[in-house]
C-alpha cells in the first residue's frame, strides 16, 4: 500500500524526562500539581501490579501444566513398571511350580536307573552284593543333586521375590514423592491464589479510593469552575459597563466638540456678519459724508455763485 512505516515509539523517551514545573499553579492552587503526580505514580504502580500478576498467573500455570506432565509421566512409568512385574511374578511362580516337576522326574528316572542296574547285576553275577553296590551308588549319587537343585531354584526365587519388593517399594516411594510434590503444587497454587485475591482486593481499594478522590477533586473543580464563571461574568459585566463608559464618554466627546465646532462656527458666522455690518456702516458713512461733502461744496458753490451774481448787480 506504502512504503512508509511506523516511526518507533516515544514513550520511553518522554517517560524519562523529569516531570514539568507549574509554578503558577502551584502558586495559586498549593499542593494540586503533587496530588497529579501522585495519582500518575499510583497508575503507573497499579499497571506494573497487574503486570506482575500476569507474569505469576503465567508462571503458576507453566508450572501446573509442568506438574500434570511429570503425574502423568511418572503414572505412565509405574504403570509399565507395575505390568513388567506382574509378568516377571507371573514367570517366576511358573518357574517354581515346575522345578518340583522337574525334580520328581529326575528322582523317577533315577530311581529307574537303580533298579535296571540292579536288576542286571543280579541276574549277571547271582549275589545279592551287586543290589547292596547298586543301592550304594544310587544313595550315593541321587539326594545330593535333587539337594542342590532344590536349593538353586529357592534362591533364584528369593532372588527374584527381593527384586520384586524392591521395585514396589521404589514404586511405592515415587508414587509418595509424586503426592508430596503435588500437594506441594497444590500449596503453592493455593498461596498463589490467596495472594492473587489479596492483590485484587488491595488493587480495588485503590482503585475505589482513586474514584472517590477523582469524585472529590471533580467537586473541587466543579466549585471552582463556578466560581471561575462567576468571577469572570462580573469581569465581563465590569469590562463591558467600562467599554459602554468609554463609549458614552467618547460619544459625548464627539459631541461637545461637534457643538462646539458649530458654536465656532456659529460665532465666526456673527463675527463676520458683524464685520461686514460694520463695514458697510462705515461704507455708507463714506458714502453719505462724500454725499454731504458733494452736497455742501455743490451748495457753497452755489452760494458762491449767488454772492457773485449779487456783487456783480450790485456793482452794476
Amino acid at each position: 500500500m506504502t512504503s512508509l512505516v511506523l516511526r518507533k515509539s516515544m514513550r520511553a523517551k518522554y517517560e524519562s524526562i523529569p516531570h514539568a514545573r507549574f509554578p503558577h499553579t502551584d502558586k495559586y492552587f498549593p499542593g494540586y500539581m503533587d496530588e497529579v503526580n501522585k495519582m500518575i505514580a499510583r497508575s503507573d504502580s497499579l499497571k506494573r501490579a497487574r503486570s506482575l500478576q500476569k507474569d505469576s498467573l503465567d508462571r503458576i500455570e507453566a508450572a501446573r501444566k509442568d506438574s500434570l506432565a511429570l503425574i502423568h509421566e511418572a503414572y505412565l512409568d509405574s504403570l509399565s513398571k507395575a505390568l513388567a512385574l506382574g509378568k516377571d511374578t507371573l514367570a517366576v511362580k511358573d518357574s517354581l511350580a515346575a522345578k518340583p516337576d522337574s525334580l520328581s522326574m529326575k528322582a523317577d528316572s533315577l530311581a529307574g536307573g537303580v533298579s535296571a542296574d540292579s536288576l542286571k547285576h543280579g541276574s549277571g553275577k547271582g549275589s545279592p552284593n551287586g543290589v547292596n553296590e547298586a543301592k550304594q551308588e544310587s544313595g550315593k549319587g541321587s539326594p545330593g543333586g535333587v539337594d542342590e537343585a532344590k536349593q538353586e531354584s529357592g534362591k533364584e526365587g528369593i532372588k527374584e521375590a527381593k527384586q520384586a519388593k524392591r521395585l514396589d517399594r521404589e514404586a511405592r516411594k515415587k508414587a509418595r514423592w509424586e503426592r508430596l510434590e503435588k500437594e506441594d503444587q497444590e500449596k503453592a497454587a493455593k498461596k498463589a491464589a490467596k495472594q492473587q485475591e489479596k492483590l485484587r482486593k488491595k488493587t480495588l481499594k485503590t482503585l475505589r479510593a482513586l474514584d472517590k478522590r477523582a469524585a472529590k477533586e471533580q467537586k473541587i473543580y466543579d466549585r471552582y469552575k463556578a466560581r471561575y464563571e462567576k468571577q469572570k461574568a462580573r469581569e465581563d459585566a465590569r469590562k463591558s459597563a467600562r467599554e459602554e463608559a468609554r463609549e458614552s464618554a467618547r460619544e459625548e466627546a464627539r459631541e461637545s466638540t461637534r457643538e462646539e465646532a458649530r458654536e465656532s462656527t456659529r460665532e465666526e458666522a456673527r463675527e463676520s456678519t458683524r464685520e461686514e455690518a460694520r463695514e458697510s456702516a462705515r461704507e455708507e458713512a463714506r458714502e453719505s459724508t462724500r454725499e454731504e461733502a458733494r452736497e455742501s461744496a455743490r451748495e457753497e458753490a452755489r452760494e458762491s455763485t449767488r454772492e457773485e451774481a449779487r456783487e456783480s448787480a450790485r456793482e452794476e
